[in-house]
């Protein structure tokens, strides 16, 4: 909740605070190294706290689990369409005649709308038998506002932004609640959450990079659009795939137990 909420502001309040302070939107990037060399400062005596020794993870790696895989390709993949609008869909509207602020301000609308989302969400999930159906209407109805962007941009810009933001909320909630629903011990937590969020965010560094050079190749932004939707397809079945009901540790300690089994 947190994140969506001060990205929202970010992306809204950069172009008025340039404008309001006469320094541009340099001038507006620079004020925002204030609250970040505070939370650095707040977060220096935690550097000083002592960690008790955790319980050492078993030596079969995850990088050879088959769920483990899933939940990390969701994440990625749904991080990647997330940053690659995140990145560009001011410059999009840009291009239609929108001005700084609106285009700003229709990204921090996205963002804004993920709040209840972020902060409601992982307590339906955790209740839930599964998490399937979750995952589906939250990949659909991000889908849905790209296809929104792609085919008509103009027509309806709010509720794209409100279905990007609903759809991409509630996707990255699912994700982040995943490393915890996928196991039942510590350890295994942070080893899923390590995985999926080291090599996750190197699917998703991707995204606004290829998203850019599509659109200096082809002058248009529907095929980097268009990728962002085929792109979908992955991420609904490895979705489908980690949302079903089973614990990383049962899961691997049942198939390791199986393999050292004689005959």
């Amino acid at each position: 909740m947190m994140l969506s909420g001060s990205a929202a502001i970010g992306t809204g309040a950069t172009v008025p605070l340039g404008d309001l302070l006469g320094l541009g939107w340099p001038g507006a990037l620079a004020v925002w190294t204030i609250p970040a060399a505070l939370a650095a400062v707040a977060w220096l005596p935690q550097t000083r706290a002592h960690t008790p020794p955790s319980t050492p993870p078993p030596a079969r790696s995850l990088l050879r689990d088959a769920l483990a895989w899933q939940v990390t390709v969701f994440f990625g993949l749904q991080a990647l369409t997330f940053y690659a609008l995140l990145a560009w869909l001011p410059t999009i509207y840009r291009g239609y005649g929108y001005s700084a602020a609106e285009a700003g301000f229709l990204l921090s609308l996205s963002g804004l709308v993920q709040i209840p989302i972020a902060l409601v969400l992982p307590t339906l999930l955790t209740r839930a038998a599964n998490q399937i159906p979750h995952i589906v209407v939250a990949t659909t109805v991000f889908a849905a506002g790209v296809a929104g962007v792609l085919l008509a941009p103009t027509t309806a810009p709010y509720l794209w932004m409100v279905l990007l933001g609903v759809g991409s909320g509630a996707c990255f909630a699912t994700g982040l609640t995943l490393f915890v629903l996928r196991t039942d011990r510590p350890s295994d937590t942070a080893r899923l959450s390590a995985m999926a969020q080291s090599i996750g965010y190197v699917i998703t560094a991707f995204g606004p990079l290829l998203a850019g050079v599509l659109f200096d190749l082809t002058g248009s932004w529907t095929i980097p659009l268009l990728l962002l939707l085929l792109l979908m397809v992955p991420q609904l079945w490895t979705g489908i795939l980690a949302g079903r009901q089973r614990h990383l540790s049962h899961h691997t300690d049942q198939r390791q137990q199986a393999a050292d089994q004689p005959g």
